[in-house]
């Protein structure tokens, strides 16, 4: 069927070379079609991408049922399978939407690991700071605000993916509520 042959050859496209990098008439080329076939089957490149992800999550959807109705398993394991899942899930779609990153610099792209790195770790201990007078005798408030900021610069992410990536304000908006939500956790 040539849907799922689109689907598949795009999908190995969109991961080795990205999906910005990846034409209509590259999909076709790999499939042996021609492009006006790929517009018979798919509106445009976006469509392909989000047919791709929609068959991934029918996919883990039956795939995880039956382990997550199970009443015999213990919510932990649920849990903790639950979010593993999450991660192989991000990756995934990383490697759709970017594509493999070996044509980037590996020099370059440490470097500004550790200098966004070093800043992550004086957030860290400003947040540390702050939050030291509402908890003075808690030994582990370096990590609590360690991962409070992590759960923030989490939820950041995804309101700018989810939405417009330019919406500083919208972002702001919702971050300094949630900030004091999660704030008022860390010092019960």
């Amino acid at each position: 069927m040539h849907t799922d042959l689109i689907r598949n050859e795009a999908q190995a496209l969109f991961s080795r070379i990205s999906f910005a990098k990846t034409s209509v008439s590259d999909i076709a080329k790999a499939c042996g079609l021609g492009k006006g076939t790929i517009y018979l089957y798919f509106k445009s490149k976006d469509d392909i991408v989000l047919a791709i992800i929609e068959e991934r999550i029918a996919r883990i959807e039956k795939d995880n049922l039956a382990f997550f109705d199970d009443s015999s398993l213990p919510v932990e394991v649920k849990i903790k399978r639950f979010f593993e899942d999450m991660v192989d899930e991000s990756f995934a779609l990383k490697d759709l939407i970017f594509g493999a990153f070996e044509n980037v610099q590996g020099r370059m792209f440490k470097d500004i690991f550790f200098k966004y790195g070093r800043y992550f770790e004086w957030c860290v201990d400003r947040l540390t700071a702050i939050i030291g007078p509402y908890r003075p005798d808690a030994d582990d408030l370096r990590e609590d605000a360690k991962l409070l900021l992590e759960l923030m610069i989490g939820r950041m992410l995804l309101f700018l993916v989810g939405r417009d990536w330019n919406d500083k304000e919208g972002l702001k908006a919702i971050m300094g509520p949630l900030s004091l939500r999660l704030f008022d956790s860390v010092v019960a």
